[in-house]
């Protein structure tokens, strides 16, 4: 259906969500996620995409919404068994009202056999070590008994390709294929 789309300075920043003006004035000073318009987008759930092309199972899944992310997975939970991996910006702090964070995200995808992998980005408030956790990209991984070889194998090597080589070959094995 139709959703208004909060257009923010920053292009990419733009989102289903209205930034959380009182968060992001501590990250950011450059105003990049003042809304500068609103206008309606047509938008389609995750069973809807599956159905209109006809899939059966999806490999790979990237989401980077701006605090959409678990909303469009739980949106069509039948659709989360045919996910094989996950790929999936998840903030610590709550940017856009009412957004989930990366712990919902874990606590709502581990039911469906998802199991967290690592992150293969992640950004901070600043350089030092302790530095404030802001955003990162999160990497999940379905590990339900019940899915078909293919898409393990398949899992299995989007992991190798997205640097996880020992889970890779972990998923590979599970699957009684040689990680060699």
């Amino acid at each position: 259906g139709a959703f208004p789309l909060h257009v923010t300075r920053i292009p990419q920043a733009s989102s289903l969500r209205e930034p959380n003006q009182a968060v992001v004035s501590r990250w950011r000073m450059d105003r990049g996620l003042d809304v500068v318009d609103k206008v309606e987008i047509d938008c389609l759930s995750l069973a809807d995409f599956v159905s209109r092309n006809g899939l059966d199972r999806i490999d790979f899944i990237k989401l980077d919404t701006q605090g959409t992310e678990l909303d469009i997975l739980l949106g069509s939970p039948d659709e989360l068994a045919k996910i094989s991996v996950i790929s999936s910006e998840v903030e610590f702090i709550e940017l856009y009202k009412g957004q989930s964070l990366f712990d919902d995200i874990i606590r709502h995808l581990r039911p469906h056999g998802f199991r967290f992998v690592g992150f293969r980005e992640l950004y901070t408030l600043d350089r030092t070590p302790k530095a404030k956790n802001v955003w990162a990209e999160a990497v999940f991984v379905n590990e339900s008994a019940d899915r078909p070889d293919e898409a393990a194998i398949a899992a299995g090597l989007i992991l190798m390709e997205l640097g996880f080589l020992q889970d890779g070959k972990w998923v590979l094995a599970d699957s009684g294929c040689d990680p060699d």
